[in-house]
């Protein structure tokens, strides 16, 4: 039950749903994954602030973020005063929560520290503190493992800028920072390097449930003990098999053996849809426009091109990661979230350069005090 010494019974944002915490209903929902209820929240009449932090100094934003809960997060994202530059707020690598969030929507974050590949495929282990609960001193382990619209999302993403990434997609090697060939230009995708996908990959052509069968794939390769090599092959050629076929109703695809190449016959390999090549260009050109010296999130960015709701939607890989509910696809003792409650510090600060130079600085994300005239709002 909240606490609130309101005598009318409304429920407000200062209306504590978990006292000690200093939690409101916003910090509740986030936490819980009820997208609907924060857009109704953030949004007029109501206009509650996703930036609110709690006693912890942890933000509805924050709680979305740490659990790649990409759904709820787009209803904050773009009315967020938060800000975030490498070169006056030193930032950190996300290990283990929050990757994919912070690759969509923070890419200058990852241009300073980007990701690695046992990051994306390895299991982790956290301590965190229930949300919901008053009990501050109950924590809890969770073990965790990257979902699959998540695996695609970070797949997509690599497209339009390898260098977030510190590793090769076709080799699995390390990557050095300046590596000048690690680039847009030198990751081609099309034609399709077909000789690297093997018969495990073929006989799984009539899967129903991409990109969930990237995450139980990913599990199949660690309970078998697979390097990450060679987990990085069977997820790449898996992705690949998803996203660059294509169904076939004729004979016109198949070479002077009668063979498509497909031991069902039904398919065929296809170059990425031209829709999904143009956003990878956007992405690309704001990624590289803006770099380490970028503030706002990519979200606020894309808001600034002033196209079309569906287009906005497309840019921001919402038809990749927006997959409904993942749960029914979950491996016994594998989950995909990472709820976490651990105190941060704050502290007050002013900046000399900029808007926006007065706020609070939570670890390296900056919250301004007032709204500048730079951020933009969906």
């Amino acid at each position: 039950m909240p606490d609130s010494d309101e005598v009318d019974g409304r429920i407000t944002s200062s209306t504590w749903f978990v006292k000690r915490a200093k939690r409101n209903l916003l910090h509740l929902c986030a936490y819980l994954h009820a997208p609907s209820c924060v857009r109704l929240l953030v949004h007029p009449p109501y206009t509650w602030d996703p930036d609110q932090p709690d006693r912890t100094n942890q933000t509805p934003m924050h709680f979305a973020e740490a659990r790649d809960d990409l759904a709820t997060l787009f209803e904050l994202i773009h009315l967020s005063r938060e800000q975030r530059q490498p070169s006056l707020w030193p930032l950190r690598r996300p290990q283990l929560n929050g990757l994919a969030s912070v690759c969509l929507f923070w890419p200058q974050q990852m241009l300073a520290c980007p990701v690695s590949l046992r990051a994306i495929l390895t299991e982790n282990r956290t301590i965190g503190i229930s949300g919901c609960q008053d009990n501050m001193s109950t924590q809890y382990v969770y073990r965790t493992l990257m979902i699959g619209p998540l695996l695609a999302l970070l797949l997509d993403l690599y497209i339009a800028t390898p260098e977030l990434f510190e590793f090769d997609l076709w080799t699995g090697q390390e990557i050095p920072p300046a590596n000048v060939s690690h680039s847009f230009e030198n990751n081609r995708f099309w034609p399709i390097r077909t000789n690297e996908l093997d018969a495990e990959a073929i006989s799984h052509a009539g899967c129903t449930i991409y990109p969930h069968c990237l995450y139980q794939l990913s599990i199949q390769c660690r309970l078998l003990g697979r390097t990450l090599l060679d987990t990085l092959v069977q997820v790449r050629s898996r992705w690949l098999l998803h996203r660059c076929t294509t169904n076939v109703d004729s004979d016109e695809s198949k070479d002077e053996n009668g063979s498509t190449g497909f031991e069902q016959g039904s398919r065929s390999w296809s170059p990425f849809r031209l829709m999904d090549y143009c956003r990878a260009i956007v992405r690309r050109t704001l990624v590289s426009v803006h770099g380490l010296t970028m503030r706002q999130n990519y979200a606020q960015l894309v808001s600034r091109l002033h196209v079309p709701d569906p287009i906005h939607t497309q840019l921001l890989y919402r038809d990749i990661w927006d997959g409904g509910d993942f749960e029914p696809y979950l491996l016994d003792g594998h989950g995909g979230n990472v709820p976490l409650g651990v105190p941060l510090d704050a502290q007050h600060v002013r900046y000399d350069d900029g808007p926006g130079d007065i706020g609070l600085l939570i670890g390296h994300r900056f919250i301004p005090d007032r709204v500048s005239n730079s951020v933009g709002a969906s």
